[in-house]
Protein backbone atom coordinates (compact mmCIF):
# COMPACT_ATOMS: atom_id res chain seq x y z
CA UNK A 1 0.00 0.00 0.00
CA UNK A 2 1.48 3.36 -0.97
CA UNK A 3 1.95 6.02 1.66
CA UNK A 4 -1.05 8.30 1.61
CA UNK A 5 -0.24 10.76 -1.16
CA UNK A 6 3.31 11.25 0.10
CA UNK A 7 5.04 10.53 -3.19
CA UNK A 8 6.62 13.36 -5.16
CA UNK A 9 7.16 12.70 -8.86
CA UNK A 10 9.15 14.85 -11.23
CA UNK A 11 9.51 17.68 -8.71
CA UNK A 12 12.00 20.19 -10.07
CA UNK A 13 13.06 21.21 -6.56
CA UNK A 14 15.26 18.15 -6.11
CA UNK A 15 12.79 16.48 -3.74
CA UNK A 16 11.87 13.64 -6.04
CA UNK A 17 11.64 10.18 -4.49
CA UNK A 18 10.78 6.78 -5.85
CA UNK A 19 7.11 5.84 -6.09
CA UNK A 20 7.64 2.25 -5.00
CA UNK A 21 8.07 3.05 -1.30
CA UNK A 22 5.72 0.85 0.68
CA UNK A 23 4.19 1.57 4.06
CA UNK A 24 4.69 -0.95 6.80
CA UNK A 25 1.86 -2.34 8.87
CA UNK A 26 1.51 -2.48 12.61
CA UNK A 27 3.76 -5.20 13.95
CA UNK A 28 6.13 -5.10 10.97
CA UNK A 29 9.54 -3.51 11.21
CA UNK A 30 9.03 0.29 11.21
CA UNK A 31 9.98 2.19 8.09
CA UNK A 32 13.53 3.56 8.39
CA UNK A 33 13.44 7.34 8.70
CA UNK A 34 16.07 9.80 7.60
CA UNK A 35 18.13 11.20 10.46
CA UNK A 36 19.90 14.52 10.74
CA UNK A 37 22.43 15.95 13.18
CA UNK A 38 22.40 19.51 14.50
CA UNK A 39 25.76 20.09 12.80
CA UNK A 40 24.33 19.04 9.44
CA UNK A 41 21.43 21.46 9.85
CA UNK A 42 23.83 24.28 10.75
CA UNK A 43 26.53 23.69 8.14
CA UNK A 44 24.53 22.39 5.16
CA UNK A 45 21.09 23.96 5.55
CA UNK A 46 19.94 23.78 1.92
CA UNK A 47 20.96 20.16 1.40
CA UNK A 48 19.56 19.17 4.79
CA UNK A 49 16.33 21.05 4.09
CA UNK A 50 15.78 19.21 0.80
CA UNK A 51 16.33 15.86 2.48
CA UNK A 52 14.09 16.76 5.42
CA UNK A 53 11.22 17.71 3.11
CA UNK A 54 11.75 14.53 1.11
CA UNK A 55 11.64 12.38 4.25
CA UNK A 56 8.64 14.17 5.72
CA UNK A 57 6.80 13.46 2.51
CA UNK A 58 7.97 9.86 2.28
CA UNK A 59 7.75 8.72 5.88
CA UNK A 60 5.88 11.46 7.73
CA UNK A 61 8.73 12.00 10.21
CA UNK A 62 12.47 12.48 10.54
CA UNK A 63 14.86 11.75 13.38
CA UNK A 64 17.00 14.54 14.83
CA UNK A 65 20.18 13.41 16.56
CA UNK A 66 20.84 15.91 19.34
CA UNK A 67 23.90 15.17 21.52
CA UNK A 68 23.29 16.03 25.16
CA UNK A 69 19.51 15.96 24.90
CA UNK A 70 19.03 12.92 27.14
CA UNK A 71 20.52 14.78 30.13
CA UNK A 72 18.41 17.88 29.49
CA UNK A 73 15.31 15.72 29.15
CA UNK A 74 16.00 13.85 32.40
CA UNK A 75 16.44 17.07 34.42
CA UNK A 76 13.25 18.50 32.99
CA UNK A 77 11.26 15.29 33.47
CA UNK A 78 12.39 14.96 37.09
CA UNK A 79 10.87 18.37 37.80
CA UNK A 80 7.73 17.46 35.85
CA UNK A 81 7.17 14.47 38.13
CA UNK A 82 7.55 16.70 41.18
CA UNK A 83 5.14 19.25 39.76
CA UNK A 84 2.41 16.78 38.83
CA UNK A 85 2.69 15.19 42.29
CA UNK A 86 1.76 18.50 43.96
CA UNK A 87 -1.72 18.91 45.45
CA UNK A 88 -4.21 20.32 42.96
CA UNK A 89 -4.59 23.50 45.00
CA UNK A 90 -0.90 24.29 44.53
CA UNK A 91 -0.98 23.53 40.82
CA UNK A 92 -4.10 25.69 40.49
CA UNK A 93 -1.95 28.75 41.23
CA UNK A 94 -0.59 28.47 37.67
CA UNK A 95 -3.81 27.32 36.07
CA UNK A 96 -4.90 28.97 32.84
CA UNK A 97 -8.54 29.14 31.79
CA UNK A 98 -9.12 26.04 29.70
CA UNK A 99 -11.18 26.19 26.56
CA UNK A 100 -14.67 24.74 26.25
CA UNK A 101 -16.28 23.65 23.03
CA UNK A 102 -18.58 26.13 21.38
CA UNK A 103 -20.74 24.58 18.60
CA UNK A 104 -21.41 28.01 17.12
CA UNK A 105 -17.72 28.41 16.36
CA UNK A 106 -17.08 24.77 15.49
CA UNK A 107 -14.17 24.74 17.87
CA UNK A 108 -12.95 25.89 21.26
CA UNK A 109 -12.83 29.21 23.07
CA UNK A 110 -11.42 30.24 26.41
CA UNK A 111 -14.78 30.96 27.98
CA UNK A 112 -18.21 30.20 26.54
CA UNK A 113 -19.60 33.47 27.90
CA UNK A 114 -16.94 35.39 26.00
CA UNK A 115 -17.02 33.46 22.75
CA UNK A 116 -16.89 36.62 20.66
CA UNK A 117 -13.91 38.14 22.41
CA UNK A 118 -11.08 38.64 19.92
CA UNK A 119 -8.53 38.84 22.73
CA UNK A 120 -9.66 35.50 24.15
CA UNK A 121 -9.44 33.91 20.73
CA UNK A 122 -5.88 35.12 20.25
CA UNK A 123 -4.85 33.96 23.71
CA UNK A 124 -6.12 30.42 23.25
CA UNK A 125 -3.30 28.91 21.21
CA UNK A 126 -0.85 30.87 23.33
CA UNK A 127 -1.96 28.83 26.34
CA UNK A 128 0.45 28.80 29.26
CA UNK A 129 0.27 27.07 32.62
CA UNK A 130 -1.42 24.00 34.06
CA UNK A 131 -4.45 22.26 32.56
CA UNK A 132 -6.09 19.72 34.93
CA UNK A 133 -7.05 16.17 34.00
CA UNK A 134 -10.34 15.98 32.13
CA UNK A 135 -10.00 19.43 30.53
CA UNK A 136 -7.83 18.47 27.58
CA UNK A 137 -9.23 19.41 24.20
CA UNK A 138 -9.12 15.74 23.20
CA UNK A 139 -10.82 14.56 26.40
CA UNK A 140 -7.86 12.31 27.19
CA UNK A 141 -7.15 11.29 30.79
CA UNK A 142 -4.15 13.54 31.22
CA UNK A 143 -3.02 16.82 32.72
CA UNK A 144 -0.33 19.05 31.32
CA UNK A 145 1.78 22.15 31.87
CA UNK A 146 2.60 24.41 28.92
CA UNK A 147 5.27 27.10 28.60
CA UNK A 148 6.96 28.94 25.78
CA UNK A 149 9.61 31.47 24.89
CA UNK A 150 10.42 33.59 27.91
CA UNK A 151 11.41 37.15 27.07
CA UNK A 152 12.54 37.99 30.59
CA UNK A 153 11.42 40.62 33.04
CA UNK A 154 13.03 43.52 31.18
CA UNK A 155 11.49 42.88 27.75
CA UNK A 156 7.77 43.03 26.96
CA UNK A 157 6.29 39.79 25.72
CA UNK A 158 5.54 40.24 21.99
CA UNK A 159 1.93 40.76 20.96
CA UNK A 160 0.01 37.55 20.45
CA UNK A 161 2.18 35.45 22.76
CA UNK A 162 0.94 34.91 26.30
CA UNK A 163 3.46 35.23 29.13
CA UNK A 164 4.60 32.17 31.01
CA UNK A 165 3.28 31.45 34.49
CA UNK A 166 5.58 29.65 36.92
CA UNK A 167 5.01 27.77 40.14
CA UNK A 168 6.28 29.57 43.25
CA UNK A 169 7.65 28.14 46.46
CA UNK A 170 10.43 25.65 47.04
CA UNK A 171 9.99 23.94 43.68
CA UNK A 172 9.74 27.11 41.64
CA UNK A 173 13.30 28.21 40.91
CA UNK A 174 14.66 24.80 39.90
CA UNK A 175 11.48 23.99 37.95
CA UNK A 176 11.70 27.18 35.91
CA UNK A 177 15.41 26.74 35.20
CA UNK A 178 14.96 23.14 34.02
CA UNK A 179 12.02 24.08 31.80
CA UNK A 180 13.79 27.03 30.18
CA UNK A 181 16.86 24.86 29.54
CA UNK A 182 14.61 22.30 27.84
CA UNK A 183 12.82 25.00 25.86
CA UNK A 184 16.12 26.55 24.69
CA UNK A 185 17.25 23.15 23.43
CA UNK A 186 14.02 22.70 21.47
CA UNK A 187 14.13 26.26 20.11
CA UNK A 188 17.59 25.65 18.69
CA UNK A 189 16.36 22.58 16.83
CA UNK A 190 13.13 24.18 15.58
CA UNK A 191 14.92 27.26 14.26
CA UNK A 192 17.59 25.18 12.53
CA UNK A 193 14.90 23.08 10.85
CA UNK A 194 13.06 26.24 9.78
CA UNK A 195 16.31 27.71 8.40
CA UNK A 196 17.12 24.51 6.52
CA UNK A 197 13.67 24.33 4.93
CA UNK A 198 13.93 28.01 4.03
CA UNK A 199 17.34 27.52 2.42
CA UNK A 200 16.00 24.60 0.38
CA UNK A 201 12.88 26.42 -0.79
CA UNK A 202 13.92 30.08 -1.03
CA UNK A 203 17.70 29.99 -1.22
CA UNK A 204 18.20 31.82 2.09
CA UNK A 205 17.68 30.86 5.72
CA UNK A 206 15.19 33.56 6.72
CA UNK A 207 12.18 33.19 4.44
CA UNK A 208 10.24 30.39 6.14
CA UNK A 209 9.70 31.73 9.67
CA UNK A 210 8.78 35.03 11.26
CA UNK A 211 10.31 36.18 14.52
CA UNK A 212 9.07 36.09 17.22
CA UNK A 213 7.76 32.59 16.67
CA UNK A 214 5.42 30.83 19.07
CA UNK A 215 7.60 27.89 20.10
CA UNK A 216 6.17 26.10 23.11
CA UNK A 217 6.72 23.01 25.25
CA UNK A 218 4.09 20.82 26.84
CA UNK A 219 4.81 18.49 29.77
CA UNK A 220 2.09 15.85 29.96
CA UNK A 221 1.18 13.40 32.70
CA UNK A 222 -1.04 10.53 31.55
CA UNK A 223 -2.83 9.14 34.59
CA UNK A 224 -2.55 5.38 35.23
CA UNK A 225 -5.27 3.26 33.67
CA UNK A 226 -7.14 0.88 35.97
CA UNK A 227 -5.92 -2.69 35.73
CA UNK A 228 -8.47 -5.35 34.89
CA UNK A 229 -8.83 -8.86 36.23
CA UNK A 230 -6.72 -10.34 33.48
CA UNK A 231 -9.62 -12.58 32.43
CA UNK A 232 -10.72 -10.23 29.65
CA UNK A 233 -8.51 -10.16 26.56
CA UNK A 234 -6.49 -6.97 26.29
CA UNK A 235 -7.80 -4.39 23.88
CA UNK A 236 -6.34 -1.14 22.62
CA UNK A 237 -7.08 1.93 24.72
CA UNK A 238 -6.41 5.43 23.45
CA UNK A 239 -4.43 7.43 25.98
CA UNK A 240 -4.30 10.28 23.47
CA UNK A 241 -6.76 10.09 20.58
CA UNK A 242 -5.62 10.23 16.93
CA UNK A 243 -4.92 13.82 15.94
CA UNK A 244 -2.71 16.12 13.92
CA UNK A 245 -0.83 18.96 15.59
CA UNK A 246 -1.37 22.54 14.44
CA UNK A 247 2.18 23.90 14.25
CA UNK A 248 4.70 23.45 11.42
CA UNK A 249 6.32 20.65 13.35
CA UNK A 250 6.45 18.79 16.65
CA UNK A 251 9.55 17.49 18.41
CA UNK A 252 9.00 14.52 20.68
CA UNK A 253 11.13 11.93 22.41
CA UNK A 254 9.99 8.50 21.28
CA UNK A 255 8.46 6.42 24.06
CA UNK A 256 6.48 3.19 24.13
CA UNK A 257 2.86 3.73 23.12
CA UNK A 258 3.45 6.46 20.53
CA UNK A 259 2.18 5.46 17.09
CA UNK A 260 2.19 7.22 13.71
CA UNK A 261 -0.39 6.70 10.99
CA UNK A 262 0.88 5.58 7.58
CA UNK A 263 -2.34 4.34 5.99
CA UNK A 264 -4.52 5.77 3.24
CA UNK A 265 -7.46 7.20 5.19
CA UNK A 266 -7.99 10.96 5.20
CA UNK A 267 -10.86 11.70 7.59
CA UNK A 268 -10.58 11.54 11.37
CA UNK A 269 -13.06 8.68 11.69
CA UNK A 270 -11.44 6.63 8.95
CA UNK A 271 -7.97 7.19 10.39
CA UNK A 272 -9.12 6.13 13.86
CA UNK A 273 -10.80 2.98 12.51
CA UNK A 274 -7.95 1.87 10.24
CA UNK A 275 -6.29 -0.54 12.68
CA UNK A 276 -3.72 -1.75 10.15
CA UNK A 277 -2.52 1.72 9.22
CA UNK A 278 -0.87 2.46 12.56
CA UNK A 279 2.80 1.86 13.22
CA UNK A 280 4.84 1.97 16.43
CA UNK A 281 7.18 4.94 16.47
CA UNK A 282 9.71 3.19 18.69
CA UNK A 283 12.21 0.80 17.13
CA UNK A 284 15.61 -0.69 17.80
CA UNK A 285 17.54 2.09 16.03
CA UNK A 286 16.30 4.85 18.36
CA UNK A 287 19.07 6.22 20.59
CA UNK A 288 18.80 8.18 23.84
CA UNK A 289 19.59 11.56 22.26
CA UNK A 290 17.18 11.11 19.33
CA UNK A 291 14.08 13.23 18.81
CA UNK A 292 11.27 12.61 16.34
CA UNK A 293 10.11 15.55 14.21
CA UNK A 294 6.65 15.24 12.67
CA UNK A 295 4.90 17.79 10.43
CA UNK A 296 1.72 19.51 11.58
CA UNK A 297 -1.22 21.20 9.89
CA UNK A 298 0.59 24.52 9.31
CA UNK A 299 3.26 22.64 7.35
CA UNK A 300 0.60 20.89 5.27
CA UNK A 301 -1.15 24.18 4.49
CA UNK A 302 2.06 26.00 3.58
CA UNK A 303 3.11 23.25 1.17
CA UNK A 304 -0.44 22.88 -0.18
CA UNK A 305 -0.57 19.21 0.72
CA UNK A 306 2.79 18.25 -0.79
CA UNK A 307 3.66 17.37 2.80
CA UNK A 308 0.87 15.95 4.94
CA UNK A 309 0.40 16.53 8.65
CA UNK A 310 1.12 13.23 10.40
CA UNK A 311 -1.69 11.70 12.41
CA UNK A 312 -0.45 10.19 15.66
CA UNK A 313 -1.78 8.79 18.90
CA UNK A 314 -0.73 7.30 22.24
CA UNK A 315 -2.11 3.88 23.16
CA UNK A 316 -2.30 1.50 26.11
CA UNK A 317 -4.18 -1.76 26.51
CA UNK A 318 -7.09 -3.20 28.45
CA UNK A 319 -4.83 -4.80 31.06
CA UNK A 320 -4.13 -1.34 32.45
CA UNK A 321 -1.16 0.95 31.97
CA UNK A 322 1.19 2.75 34.30
CA UNK A 323 1.50 6.51 34.53
CA UNK A 324 3.18 8.02 31.48
CA UNK A 325 5.12 11.28 31.19
CA UNK A 326 6.09 13.07 28.02
CA UNK A 327 7.57 16.40 26.92
CA UNK A 328 6.84 17.64 23.42
CA UNK A 329 7.56 20.92 21.68
CA UNK A 330 5.40 22.60 19.04
CA UNK A 331 7.33 24.76 16.59
CA UNK A 332 5.19 27.48 15.06
CA UNK A 333 7.06 29.48 12.43
CA UNK A 334 5.16 32.61 13.47
CA UNK A 335 2.74 33.90 16.10
CA UNK A 336 -0.24 35.75 14.62
CA UNK A 337 0.73 35.49 10.95
CA UNK A 338 -1.38 34.31 8.04
CA UNK A 339 -0.83 30.62 7.29
CA UNK A 340 -1.22 30.02 3.55
CA UNK A 341 0.46 28.10 0.72
CA UNK A 342 3.98 29.31 0.06
CA UNK A 343 4.91 31.14 -3.12
CA UNK A 344 7.28 28.42 -4.24
CA UNK A 345 7.36 25.72 -6.88
CA UNK A 346 6.63 22.85 -4.53
CA UNK A 347 3.44 24.38 -3.15
CA UNK A 348 2.27 25.70 -6.53
CA UNK A 349 2.72 22.25 -8.04
CA UNK A 350 0.20 20.77 -5.62
CA UNK A 351 -2.13 23.70 -4.95
CA UNK A 352 -4.54 22.74 -7.71
CA UNK A 353 -5.15 19.28 -6.21
CA UNK A 354 -6.96 20.60 -3.17
CA UNK A 355 -7.11 24.32 -2.35
CA UNK A 356 -5.87 25.18 1.13
CA UNK A 357 -7.58 28.37 2.34
CA UNK A 358 -5.42 30.91 4.15
CA UNK A 359 -6.10 31.12 7.88
CA UNK A 360 -4.69 33.21 10.68
CA UNK A 361 -2.52 31.10 12.92
CA UNK A 362 -4.45 32.16 16.02
CA UNK A 363 -7.65 30.86 14.42
CA UNK A 364 -6.37 27.33 13.81
CA UNK A 365 -7.11 26.05 17.33
CA UNK A 366 -10.57 27.61 17.22
CA UNK A 367 -11.43 25.89 13.95
CA UNK A 368 -9.53 22.76 14.93
CA UNK A 369 -7.22 20.67 12.77
CA UNK A 370 -9.79 18.01 11.98
CA UNK A 371 -12.45 20.57 11.07
CA UNK A 372 -10.05 22.43 8.78
CA UNK A 373 -9.06 19.26 6.94
CA UNK A 374 -12.69 18.11 6.68
CA UNK A 375 -13.69 21.45 5.18
CA UNK A 376 -11.22 21.31 2.30
CA UNK A 377 -13.10 21.47 -0.98
CA UNK A 378 -13.54 18.03 -2.54
CA UNK A 379 -11.33 14.97 -2.42
CA UNK A 380 -7.63 15.19 -3.10
CA UNK A 381 -6.56 14.53 -6.67
CA UNK A 382 -4.07 11.64 -7.01
CA UNK A 383 -0.50 12.75 -7.67
CA UNK A 384 -0.39 11.41 -11.20
CA UNK A 385 -3.48 13.48 -12.13
CA UNK A 386 -2.34 16.80 -10.69
CA UNK A 387 -2.06 19.87 -12.89
CA UNK A 388 1.31 21.54 -13.07
CA UNK A 389 1.72 25.33 -13.18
Amino acid sequence: VLFRSRILKGDQSGLSVHSDRLSTRLGDKPTPRGHFTLDELAHSPAASGREILQELRRAGAVTIKAPGYADVHKRSLDYSRLFFALPSLEKASVRRAMAVKDPALGGFVADRSQADSTSNRKEFDKERGWVPAGESRTGSLKEYFQYGLDFGDDLPTPAGIAPNVWIAGELGQGFRAAKLEHLDFFCKIHTRIFASISAAVFGDTNGFHIWPSNIVCRDTYYLPLARGSGLIPAKLVHRNLPHVDLAEGTLIRVEKGLQLYNGLALTADDVANDAEGWQDAIHSDIEENDLLYIPGLAMEIRFAGAIKATWHRVIGDGRGSDARYSVVSFGNAGADDLVKPLDCHIAQQFACQRPYPAIRRDQLPIIGGQAYLAALAGPAVPDHQRCLP
